[in-house]
């Protein structure tokens, strides 16, 4: 994916001396036609093609880690201005937290269960999920698969299927990431296509409601106009104006070809939700890599911010900014934040009991949220930055606004006995975080972690929701021993304050799992009322410990959920018309 840095060297004398492209708007001169795609086709394709699968993954696939930056940009560095202020710093180290033992409480996952399995036709998994008002979606480089919040499997595809039922001349799909819209409803997914190929693309799908097993809006978009150059490593975002989907383009064939730059797509979300001809603006950034936007929890900001690494071994993100209107965007370079110590680039893997280390990647952002006024961002960090002997990963709190860093998370063993990777990270409705990531020991299995800290407080508590069962070896074919390259931590749209993650694991065999972890902290009115009419399209779940008492007047096509510890009374008044749906737990504060 991201891992032939053997090539780095050969390439620098290319490279080097690249003129920066700064950002030109550029837009596409044909809108691109939506295919109206029905979930039940794919599934019936998939049948009918039982041994689908894309071409080999195991191969490398992600072009150049970290490739030198262009002269001006060492040039104009940070390096060469003023220092910011950095915020609060915590270190942590969960493994060797959860070895001096902990008492269990409200933050254990209340739900722990398989996402998709090893099929043994892809290394790495490329972890990804999405959480919707009814479903989880998972989209691995072998398969799609939509379940209920309770595990039960609804249905399974092989990725290619997904996109080839609809886009038959298809053969290569990799780097599935998905996310889901809350204040739309809508999950959107993204597939690159056709890798060290003129025929790359960026194939783009949104859910035409809140159910997944229904109908989609699949769009596919030549991700060069030259045909000289392939999209890679996709990083996806939204707000209330944009759908923003960014990666690396490489030339090819790759060992002449190399990063060019970084790409960055701008969709509107009134086209891509509407079904409507698309049509877009992009970006060409050659002075950095992997520019990641937010999930951008917050409906009324105008912006969409993106983060990235400022330079390779220093302790600065760069802030970009897509702005104006939803016809006319602009995206500009913004401020830099300095965020803590600084870290090395790549070099490093992971220990594991029994030998043969796994490969941690390189330290690309990998996760941006951004929530009550603070852009989260996430990612692998080496330490030490001269010679590094460790690998963790760090979570960073910024306010893109006042250009301020707020607080940096380490989660390190500076022994090298322990090290971390692959992390994504949330913030539910309370300013609760949560974290998940993939954790390694010299005396352990691969294992599927999360993190949690209560708003306001100190205090972490780490969980491990996938315990590695046996020694993981699966080389791809420049001898790496993959895990990744991502996984993903996602609100639950129902309440806000629940949040789920998926994660990846050690099985036996040398076959790697996922499961899906829901964590439900426990902060409910002890009684609660409902009133007011809710309109058509709405999706609401209420929860109280104990009483809900409702008088709500639920209009057709709407979604609502009770969930009480002790009494549910639907009181003189209430009214669900035709075609909305009610349903009604005793079970008690988010744990259905």
């Amino acid at each position: 994916m991201k891992k032939a840095s053997k090539i780095i060297f050969g390439l620098m004398s290319v490279l080097v001396f690249h003129l920066p492209i700064f950002a030109q708007n550029n837009q596409n001169e044909q809108p691109i036609k939506a295919i109206n795609a029905s979930w039940k086709a794919i599934v019936k394709y998939d049948s009918l093609n039982p041994n689908l699968k894309s071409k080999k993954i195991e191969a490398e696939k992600n072009g150049v880690k970290n490739p030198p930056l262009s002269s001006k940009r060492l040039k104009n560095g940070p390096r060469n201005e003023l220092s910011k202020p950095i915020g609060k710093i915590t270190e942590l180290n969960p493994v060797a937290s959860l070895s001096q033992g902990r008492s269990i409480n409200e933050a254990f996952p209340c739900r722990n269960f398989t996402a998709l399995n090893d099929n043994v036709s892809s290394i790495p998994p490329d972890v990804n999920g999405a959480v919707g008002f009814n479903h989880l979606m998972t989209t691995l480089n072998t398969q799609v698969r939509i379940q209920s919040k309770t595990g039960d499997t609804i249905s399974t595809v092989s990725l290619l299927a997904f996109w080839r039922a609809y886009l038959p001349t298809i053969a290569d799909v990799f780097d599935p990431k998905i996310t889901y819209d809350p204040y739309n409803h809508r999950f959107i997914f993204v597939t690159v296509a056709e890798r060290r190929s003129g025929a790359s693309s960026v194939l783009l799908a949104i859910s035409q409601t809140s159910d997944p097993t229904a109908n989609w809006w699949v769009y596919q978009i030549d991700a060069d106009g030259n045909d000289d150059e392939w999209f890679d490593y996709p990083s996806l975002g939204f707000n209330k104006k944009w759908v923003a989907v960014s990666g690396n383009m490489f030339g090819f064939p790759l060992m002449s070809g190399g990063f060019t730059n970084a790409r960055t797509f701008v969709f509107r979300k009134s086209e891509l939700y509407a079904g409507a001809a698309l049509t877009y603006n992009f970006w060409d950034r050659n002075d950095y890599f992997t520019i990641v936007p937010a999930t951008t929890y917050d409906n009324n900001i105008e912006e969409l911010w993106c983060v990235t690494n400022n330079d390779f071994n220093d302790n600065d993100l760069r802030l970009f900014k897509i702005a104006g209107a939803a016809n006319s965007p602009s995206f500009t370079e913004d401020n830099w934040i300095t965020v803590g110590s600084d870290w090395a680039a790549a070099g490093i893997n992971a220990p594991q009991s029994g030998g043969t280390p796994i490969d941690l990647g390189d330290h690309r952002v990998q996760t941006v949220f951004y929530r009550a006024g603070s852009l989260w961002s996430s990612q692998n960090i080496f330490m030490p930055v001269s010679n590094p002997t460790y690998g963790g990963i760090q979570a960073v709190r910024m306010n893109p606004y006042a250009v301020t860093h707020t607080e940096t998370i380490y989660f390190l063993d500076n022994s090298g006995a322990g090290m971390y990777g692959y992390p994504s990270v949330a913030i539910n409705a309370d300013g609760d975080f949560f974290m998940g990531y993939a954790a390694f020991s010299t005396t352990t299995f691969a294992s599927a972690y999360y993190s949690y800290r209560r708003n306001g407080s100190v205090n972490f508590e780490h969980f491990n929701i996938g315990n590695g069962l046996a020694n993981y070896v699966r080389n791809d074919s420049n001898g790496k021993n993959r895990w990744g390259d991502y996984t993903s931590t996602a609100i639950d749209p129902e309440d806000d304050r629940a949040v789920w993650t998926i994660q990846e694991y050690a099985r036996n065999n040398n076959r790697w799992g996922t499961n899906w972890a829901k964590v439900c902290p426990v902060n409910c009115p002890n009684t609660l009322t409902v009133a007011g009419t809710y309109t058509s399209g709405t999706l609401k779940k209420w929860e109280a410990t104990n009483n809900i008492n409702s008088t709500a007047v639920n209009a057709s096509g709407t979604q609502i959920k009770y969930d009480a510890g002790t009494k549910i009374t639907l009181s003189s008044g209430f009214r669900a018309n035709n075609g909305s749906t009610f349903r009604a737990y005793i079970e008690g504060c988010g744990n259905n």
